[in-house]
């Protein structure tokens, strides 16, 4: 489950944060991106995943 909504919703991320940075920033969208899921799956070890995860 979590990994098809991090399949789903981390290009839709990405492309938020890009058009926010500037696409030059790309990367730095990208690595945002990755960091915050991590932390999410973290969080989602402890706590359980909520029932809308994309909120």
């Amino acid at each position: 489950m979590v990994d098809g909504l991090f399949r789903r919703e981390a290009g839709r991320l990405v492309a938020r944060l890009a058009r926010q940075l500037g696409t030059a920033r790309l990367e730095l969208a990208e690595d945002a991106v990755q960091q915050a899921l991590l932390a999410a799956l973290r969080a989602w070890s402890i706590r359980g995943v909520p029932q809308d995860p994309r909120a």
